[in-house]
């Protein structure tokens, strides 16, 4: 593109769909063209990329010590070999067929084992499910065992609160008799002092007038 920036034809095409100018996704630039120039450079470089890929590709299906194709399978010794690995001393009397006929008992012994670690690994989810289910079930129980302790131990408490209270204003009740008698009695003891000095003062004033009237007569004899 003009603006150096480089971009996936497609990508591109796909950006600029629905656009009247055809702008650059990086910086906004006005490109001229709707078909941008390639990038012989980074063309280069994806096809040496792909020939590699190709080539490492290919090597994997050549035998390293005799660059022949691995055409035979040892269940010997769980490798491809080539024909000329199988008449080696190496490979000599061992279990050693075509790669395509020993595809499907390489996959029965393959499947096997994968297959019990899969139950395996089945039965180990299986049981950490349960486990956990188990915890928690667990704590749910042990969270309602605390709350059933402390909303008896509050009970008590308010019990206990409520017992002591009645008791204290019982106890004040008596005290508070106590003290009213007292000072009932106190009111009456200071009410009933002035009347008894005013009935012996009265009861003096009469026995006087009576003295007084006989006591004369008693002088002139």
């Amino acid at each position: 593109m003009y603006s150096s920036h480089s971009f996936c034809e497609e990508c591109l095409r796909k950006y600029w769909k629905d656009m009247e100018i055809f702008l650059c996704p990086v910086c906004r630039k006005e490109c001229s063209s709707e078909e941008p120039s390639q990038s012989l450079a980074l063309k280069s470089l994806c096809e040496s990329f792909q020939r590699g890929n190709e080539k490492e590709k290919g090597s994997q299906d050549i035998c390293q010590l005799h660059g022949e194709k691995l055409k035979l399978f040892c269940f010997d010794d769980k490798q491809p070999i080539c024909v000329v690995c199988h008449t080696s001393k190496k490979h000599k009397g061992h279990d050693c067929y075509p790669i395509e006929e020993a595809m499907p008992d390489l996959k029965s012994e393959i499947k096997a084992p994968l297959q019990s670690k899969l139950e395996k690994m089945t039965t180990a989810k299986l049981e950490d499910e349960n486990c956990m289910e188990h915890l928690m079930v667990q704590g749910q129980l042990g969270e309602e065992q605390i709350r059933g302790v402390f909303k008896k131990f509050y009970q008590f408490l308010e019990e206990e609160e409520a017992a002591r209270i009645a008791a204290l204003k019982k106890e004040q009740q008596l005290k508070y008799e106590v003290m009213r008698e007292r000072v009932e009695k106190l009111t009456e003891n200071i009410l009933s002092e002035p009347i008894v000095h005013l009935q012996k003062l009265l009861q003096m004033l009469r026995w006087g007038q009576e003295h007084s009237l006989t006591w004369p007569s008693m002088l002139d004899v």
